[in-house]
């Protein structure tokens, strides 16, 4: 199998595992990512890796060629439900975590590896 096509499958495969396992990714389990948008979690996810050095104005016109693409402020609300490089608290329910989906104390955090 050629190796593109296979970094292809496997970046395909982490998008569908971070989208099957979202309550540990967003800020807001259960609420984040589940009404049906034109900026789909996946799309999003497929977007933020392929921006470049243009403005988002500039990258969402390029990303989506055809049709109508989502706004810049669209984009930035759906970023936001996602939190920073896949840190959460290793404690489901602390009160800390529940406001924001962010621990205040980084001593508390931990990385999910994706």
């Amino acid at each position: 199998m050629d190796i593109i096509v296979q970094v292809k499958n496997c970046i395909k495969d982490a998008i569908y595992q971070v989208k099957a396992n979202i309550s540990v990714y967003s800020r807001h389990s259960g609420i984040d990512f589940i009404r049906k948008r034109k900026l789909t979690l996946p799309v999003l996810i497929r977007f933020l890796l392929c921006l470049e050095s243009n403005s988002l104005g500039k990258s969402l016109l390029t990303f989506f060629d055809k049709g109508n693409p989502p706004t810049e402020p669209a984009v930035v609300q759906q970023q936001r439900k996602l939190l920073p490089a896949g840190k959460v608290c290793p404690e489901p329910t602390c009160l800390a975590c529940q406001k924001d989906g962010i621990h205040p104390t980084g001593g508390l955090r931990q990385t999910v590896n994706v």
